[in-house]
Parts: structure tokens; C-alpha cells; sequence
């Protein structure tokens, strides 16, 4: 897990062991203990949970969500197993009630999705303040998580350290630069195999939770969070994890290139992450050319943009022939 702040990433691995535990007030702690927090809250449908047989801890949904479940289990956020505590962990489930109506689900179009929570306290979310020069009271906040070159485009602000803990630094929008250090550090995540995901998060007020609830349908509440104006996203981290093929994938394909079948794989993953898959299991080698073997979905569709309608049969063909 990465967390950004001040111009740069903080690389932390070992957030079990340093930076999980609720009872460290380092600001660092709390940085990070957020971004966790964000992620438990947005992917809701996946739960840890103890089997009963083995005594082995299971993440049962999503599996791109099931590291961030687990991940945020080490920051102690997470569910009470038969209504006992679980190594001092906390539902803030309880404390950040979603607003389900107003939840945008995942789909391979959006390549993201969005939950609204109602926050605790107004102006803090989290051990984030979340207080601005105009004296705005935020109320609730959207969580949007997603493929990092979707999410980017929509970021605005990052969170600095204070003297008296995180706030967001509204002042300051990030730079063309610090964007590009974002972009690098997806790049890298992505060519070791792993699938990133970035989480960023807005703060709303009631007015803004008013107006959401008077758009037509998901694609027009997730338009209005990511900001119909300008950017209005705050980034707070990115997570890279590992889904590793099953057992005897590498062998299914170097039996179907005996036999003269070609294999094609199809993934929401982002492409550098696909090449990194498929060279893992044999499906590409060091001698192919990505760029040649690969295209991403988008590019079926007219002008790249998968909101479009899909590029005529002849072209598909040329593509699909490749």
C-alpha cells in the first residue's frame, strides 16, 4: 500500500506491523490508518471472516477487494465475528453509515465505483480535517475507487500533515508533475503483476448529498462527485495486489499451442498489469510486442471511448486477427 502526501509516495508494506495499530497517534499512523479506512468502507461487499472448520481467516465477494479487507483488518477496521471483538478491530460500518441509494456500482465501462457515507462529525473524516478558508461544513463524503487512469483525471487534492494532524490542502491543487509521480508509481505496481486500484475520496455538504439525489441515474451522481466544473477528487493512496492465476493455467496454454489453439485472454485489468499476466503464464514472451498483442477495450470502440458505440466488423476483424 502507497499513501501519498507532500509530492510523493510513502511505501507502506509492513502497515501491519507499524502502522495499524489505532493507539499510535503519529501522524504518519493516522495518514495511513485513513486510506484504510476508505477502502473498508468502499468495498462494503466483501467481508473476513473466520472459517469455523479450519480456523483460517477467508475474504469472501470481491477478490480485487479482499487484500483492501484484509489490508484494512491490520489498521483494526473491520466486522465482529459471532458479536465478539476481533483483536480490538472496529466496525466504522457503524460510525460512516452508507447512503445506498446513492452508491455507483462497478462496471467495466466506469472501471470505478463510488459509495456516500455520512460522516461522524462534520469536517472529519476519519483523523482527516477536513476544514477550508470559506468555512464549508461537510456533512457526508464519496469514496471513488478505481483503475488508476480513470480516477486520475478526476483528482484535485491531496493531504498534508499538520501540526495538529492530516488535513486536506485545499490551497494547493496538485501539479501536471505530481500527477505524473502518481502515473509512475501505477506503472511500476502494474508491470510487477499487481492489480492497482487508487482511493480518493469528496467531501460533501448537505446540499451537495441534495443534489445528488436528484440525478437521473449512477452515471450522472458519479459525473456530478467526480466534479462537473473541475476536478474535485481528493487522492489518498493506491493499493497493489496480487491475484495470482490458478494452478495449471501455464500448462492449459502450452497445451493448447500444441494442439494449434490460440488462447486469447480477456481482463478489466489495466494493460501493463494484462502484459505482466500474460508473460507469467506463457501466454506472452519476451520477444512479443505488447503493443502488437495487446490492445485495451477501449480501442474497440469509435474514438477510444467506450461510451461509444463499438468500431465496424471490418475493423474488429483487423484487430481481432492480429
Amino acid at each position: 500500500m502507497l499513501q501519498y502526501r507532500d509530492g510523493a509516495f510513502q511505501d507502506f508494506d509492513a502497515v501491519c506491523y507499524n502502522y495499524g495499530n489505532p493507539a499510535n497517534k503519529d501522524p504518519t499512523t493516522k495518514l495511513v490508518r485513513s486510506v484504510m479506512l476508505s477502502g473498508y468502507l468502499n468495498s462494503h461487499a466483501t467481508t473476513l471472516s473466520r472459517d469455523p472448520d479450519t480456523n483460517r481467516w477467508l475474504a469472501k465477494g470481491n477478490m480485487s477487494e479482499g487484500a483492501i479487507v484484509v489490508g484494512a483488518a491490520k489498521a483494526r477496521f473491520g466486522e465482529t465475528v459471532a458479536g465478539q471483538e476481533m483483536c480490538g478491530m472496529h466496525d466504522a460500518k457503524t460510525d460512516f453509515p452508507r447512503v445506498q441509494e446513492l452508491e455507483v456500482p462497478f462496471n467495466s465501462s466506469r472501471k470505478m465505483m463510488m459509495t456516500v457515507h455520512q460522516l461522524p462529525a462534520v469536517n472529519y473524516f476519519g483523523d482527516i480535517c477536513l476544514n477550508n478558508t470559506t468555512g464549508t461544513k461537510y456533512t457526508h463524503c464519496a469514496i471513488v475507487k478505481g483503475a488508476p487512469d480513470r480516477v486520475l483525471q478526476h483528482v484535485r487534492y491531496t493531504v498534508r500533515e499538520g501540526i495538529s494532524g492530516p488535513s486536506v490542502e485545499w490551497e494547493k491543487q496538485m501539479t501536471p508533475e505530481e500527477i505524473m509521480k502518481v502515473e509512475a508509481v501505477n506503472l511500476e505496481l502494474s508491470e510487477q503483476a499487481l492489480r492497482v486500484l487508487a482511493l480518493t475520496f469528496r467531501p460533501l455538504t448537505d446540499a451537495d448529498v441534495a443534489a445528488l439525489r436528484r440525478q437521473a441515474g449512477a452515471d450522472e451522481r458519479l459525473k456530478f462527485a467526480l466534479g462537473e466544473t473541475r476536478e474535485e477528487l481528493v487522492l489518498l493512496g493506491v493499493i497493489g495486489s496480487v491475484d495470482p492465476p490458478r494452478v495449471g493455467v501455464r500448462e492449459a496454454i502450452d497445451r493448447c499451442g500444441e494442439a494449434g489453439i490460440r488462447v486469447i485472454m480477456i481482463t478489466g485489468d489495466q494493460r501493463p498489469t494484462a502484459v505482466a499476466i500474460a508473460k507469467d503464464i506463457g501466454l506472452l514472451t519476451s520477444q512479443d510486442d505488447p503493443e502488437q498483442q495487446s490492445i485495451q477495450c477501449s480501442g474497440l470502440h469509435v474514438d477510444d471511448d467506450p461510451m461509444n458505440e463499438h468500431l465496424p466488423e471490418e475493423e474488429l476483424d483487423e484487430i481481432i486477427a492480429r
